[in-house]
This record gives structure tokens, sequence and C-alpha cells, in this order.
């Protein structure tokens, strides 16, 4: 306590002495409460003023902002701007906007960037939502704000992710959105959002409160916790960053960094890997990292074990070496290629994008192809297409909508065959391990409860389940499965077709979850998964046990491990 006490008087002093140097500097300071923020955008390279003056309560244009967003992340590669009219390649902001554009963080509309005309406060939100890669907010958040509902409704989800991740706290009681924001706003704003920049080629073993942005190649963060995300920015460039013995208690955001790029030794990320690296394909290599769920809307190269990775836009993925759950490849990911190549594993891959392929010398147990077109010719995956899809190949042969396919060992080949139903058993299309959207824990039999990784509560192992609604056990056509990763596992069940599991309750081992710890593992609403608080062991005897509302009728079946011959 008292080492933080030292740290926190030291951080203190030399924000006084850095306040004192840019008062000093321009001669328009303020001394209100925008003093700090601005001395922190000051040293940090965000604003930098003009004629000796730092202009406080200027509003800032569209040009302006691109052009701090750029500084603050870094960004040095430019979009070519040959779509927009409006911006003159003489213009001192050219070069700004073609970064920004790069960067994905303006994109305008009409063929024009209006890079002259303020830009006001919800459209400053959603630049820095894009560039922070925030997933929407809930309206409701709006809802505080007596101006709440004067947010435009393509704003309103960027808007609300930073009043929900406290980045955003608007001035008595309005968020004034269709304002402009002063240069002094904007630099809380970015005070709010991050605590510490990372600008140089060096070891670092401390890190201040908040985010945290690398804009440089070649850092090493080294036994230190980070309390919000990690953003890799721009600025490194193909160049690479080390993250050894070190916790992200946040998100890992990955916008920077090459063929050789990122390592994780020894790391933990309790929130998801965010791959959204505009410039070129990026690697992630992991050695005794457990790493559970990447999203990727870009290239990536993998050299590890992930629980799962999710692409959400099309891509081209890697896998070098290691193990991977699960693969999904969304509608919008379409055109999507992954190689597995020898030696690298890959449980399942679930394919929900048109024109997919799917190669490799390595192994990938079993696909399944919700969309058309989707060419698999990696050795010995099980492939299915579901109804209604066409143009699926497996090994070189058709898969019509209904069917299955072995793909054989040199991958040129495969045997196709009818799905056929045994006696009180789905097609093995519908069985768990064919979706997405999971979360995995670490096993550590000495973990607890503290950690927001974990669901809330922790079932009973020992209770025996109770039939309250005095029925006797139906068929729902209930399966259960559980996915050991060796590192991470968790728990699939999957309902009846045409089922959704909000029409049901669910117990493991006799012990009620609450739907909120059930998460979707596809887009139909009946197959979910569930994290076990402490390593389950495959031989432990465990059980799910679902009741129909309606009815209360119910089914209890066992947890088997993914895989194993009944």
């Amino acid at each position: 306590m008292k080492q933080k006490n030292l740290i926190a008087a030291v951080f203190a002093a030399a924000l006084v002495l850095q306040t004192q140097a840019a008062a000093a500097e321009f001669s328009d300071f303020p001394t209100d409460w925008s003093a700090a923020a601005l001395t922190r955008a000051v040293n940090d390279g965000l604003l930098s003023g003009a004629n000796g003056k730092i202009n406080p309560s200027g509003k800032l244009t569209r040009a302006e902002m691109a052009a701090i967003m750029n500084r603050a992340f870094g960004a040095t590669e430019q979009a070519k701007l040959d779509g927009y009219q409006d911006v003159s390649p003489q213009a001192w902001y050219h070069t700004e906007l073609a970064k920004a554009v790069q960067m994905g963080t303006f994109r305008g509309g009409d063929g024009k960037l209006l890079p002259d005309r303020e830009i006001t406060r919800e459209q400053a939100f959603t630049v820095l939502a894009r560039a922070f890669a925030l997933q929407d907010g809930k309206s409701t958040a709006l809802n505080g704000f007596t101006d709440g509902d004067q947010v435009s409704d393509w704003a309103k989800g960027a808007v609300a992710a930073l009043v929900e991740g406290g980045y955003v706290g608007g001035a008595q009681g309005k968020l004034n959105p269709q304002s402009g924001i002063t240069r002094a706003e904007f630099a809380q704003v970015m005070c709010n959002l991050v605590g510490m920049y990372i600008d140089a080629p060096q070891t670092v073993t401390q890190a201040a409160q908040g985010n945290l942005v690398v804009r440089a190649s070649g850092a090493t963060l080294q036994g230190m916790t980070v309390s919000g995300d990690l953003v890799l920015a721009d600025g490194i460039g193909t160049g690479d960053a080390t993250l050894e013995k070190m916790t992200v208690d946040g998100r890992l955001i990955v916008r920077g960094g090459g063929a050789d790029s990122i390592h994780l030794i020894e790391t933990k990320i309790k929130g998801s890997v965010v791959l959204k690296n505009p410039n070129t394909a990026t690697r992630l290599e992991t050695k005794d990292s457990a790493l559970d769920k990447v999203d990727a809307s870009s290239d990536l190269i993998v050299d590890g074990d992930i629980a799962e990775v999710h692409l959400t836009s099309s891509a081209k993925v890697d896998i070098r070496s290691g193990k991977i759950g699960t693969i999904t490849v969304d509608e919008q990911a379409k055109g999507s290629q992954i190689t597995v190549e020898s030696g690298a594993q890959v449980e399942s891959i679930a394919v929900n994008g048109a024109q997919v392929e799917i190669s490799g010398k390595g192994t990938v147990k079993t696909v399944q192809a919700d969309a058309n077109d989707v060419t698999v010719t990696t050795p010995n995956t099980e492939v299915t297409a579901a109804s209604g899809t066409s143009g699926v190949k497996a090994g070189g042969q058709m898969v019509k909508a209904g069917q299955k396919a072995k793909i054989s060992a040199d991958g040129t080949d495969a045997a196709v065959s009818d799905i056929k139903l045994e006696e009180g058993e789905m097609p093995k299309s519908d069985k768990p391990g064919s979706g997405t959207v999971h979360r995995s824990m670490k096993r550590d039999s000495s973990a607890s409860g503290s950690s927001s990784d974990t669901p809330s509560g922790t079932p009973d192992q020992t209770k025996p389940s109770e039939n309250p609604s005095g029925k006797p056990e139906a068929d729902l056509k209930l399966a259960a499965n559980l996915i050991d990763l060796k590192y991470a596992q968790y728990v699939v069940i999957t309902f009846a077709e045409n089922t959704k599991v909000t029409e049901y309750t669910v117990e493991i081992d006799g012990q009620a979850i609450n739907e909120r710890d059930l998460r979707y593992v596809d887009h139909s609403g009946r197959i979910v998964k569930w994290e076990p608080m402490n390593g389950w062991k495959l031989n432990d005897a465990h059980t799910v046990t679902v009741t129909r509302k309606a009815d209360g009728s119910r089914q209890t079946v066992p947890v088997e491990p993914l895989g194993k011959k009944k």
C-alpha cells in the first residue's frame, strides 16, 4: 500500500510539473477543469497548438480530429481518396484524411468527407468507438440524459458504448450530441480513454490505470497488469510486440503488427482478442498462454492454442501450429480462406458465409456448412451440408443439402452419404461443436469465483437433481458435451431442432443455471454453452437436465466428452 501511495504521489507531482510547463508554453492555457487533460494531450502528442496558443475552446473540424486520431494511434498507411470529391490533393489535410480512411475511423458519405466542417459530438464519439473497437452499447444508457433522444439512430450504439464505459459523462445532464466538440472537451475524452501510451521499443513493467496504447514497434510488456484494454496500435506497423507474464483485465485490441508480430508468453487475456489490422496480416504466437476468443475482421496467422476464432469479415486465416477449438465464419465473412497447415488441429468449423475455402494438410475434425459454395479439402474431415445449401464440396465431391461426407486421407476424394438418424440421436451436424461464440476458462483447481471472467454462481456438483413438476422423463432430443482443450473447457448443450433455450429451464448437476450464464453458440437459439468455474475432469460424472416450461416435461442426459463413442 505504501508503494502504491508513493507511485500515486510521484505521478501527481509529475503532472503538476507538466501542467506548469504547458502553461508556460501557451499564452491561453486554462486553469480550469480542462488543464490536466490538455496537459496530457500536449505531452502525448495529440495537440500542438499554433502561434503560442492551445485554443481550448476552439471547435474541432473533421480534418483536425482525423489528424489527432492518427497521432493517437501512430497511423502512417494511407488509403486512396479518389472516391471523395471534396479533398484536394494540395490541402494540408489530404494526407491526414488518407490515413483516417485507411484506419477505418472516417468513412464519409455521398462521396464527401466534409473536412472543413465542425465535427459534432456524436460524430466524434462514433470515430472513437471505431478506433477502440467498442461494441455498440444499449440505447437505454442514453436515458439518463435529458437530450438522449436527440442522438441520431446511427450513432446511438457508439455513444451508448462510451457512456457505459465511463468515458463520456456529458455536462449538466446533457450530451449535446448535435453540438461541436471543443479541443478541451476532446482532450478530456481522450484522457478518459487512454491511461498511458508507449512510444518506444522498451521494456515496460508498470502501467497507469485504464487502457494502454502501444504505438511503436519493439515494445515488451512484462510482469504487469493492464486494468483496462490493451491496444496494439497502427504505429507498430509490420513490427512486433511481446507480452510476457502479464495479465490484461480487458480486451487485447490488435490494430498493428505483421507476419512476425504479436508474441504472448505466459500471458492471460481476460477479455477477447479483437483483430482489426487495416494494413496487413497479423501473426499471433502463444506460448503457455490461454486465448479464449479471437474476433477477427482482418487476416490472421496463428501459432498456438485458441479456444475460438470468430471471423466477422472476409479474411485469410493461416493456422500454422497449435490447437483451435472452433472457428466460426459469419455471413459477412463471405469468401474467407482458412488454411490449416500440417500438425495444426481444429476441432470444428461452422461456416455461415458463402464461398469459403478450407484447405491444408492439418487436422479439421468437422465442418458444418450452413452456406453455399463451401469447399473443404483437409484430410479426414467430416463435412455436413445443411438443408437449403448448394455447391458444397468435400474432397472434390459434391455434398448435397442433408448429406455428409468423409474426406479421404489425401484430401482428394470423399465418401458421401445421406444423414441417417439412429433412435433417440440427433444428426451429427446438429450436435455441439459446429457452432460459435464460447468463452472458456483456464483449468485451475484453485480458481475462485472472484474473477470477472467466471459465471455468477457455481453449481453444487453433488446435489441430486429433483423433479418438482412430478412429470416423467421425456425424450426432448437433448445432447450435452464437454469440450476439453487441455488448458480450457466448456459444456455445450444442444436442444431439439426448431426449439430455443428460452423455452426451457436448465440444471447442471441438479443446480439451476441462470439464463444469462448460458451463451448462444449459433443463431438458431438452440445451442448454448456454459463454463465450469473449476476444471472438470473427463472421467467425472456430470448431468444436464432441461425442463420444458410449457408442460413441465424434462430430460436428463450425461455430459459426454465430445467425440465419445456410445
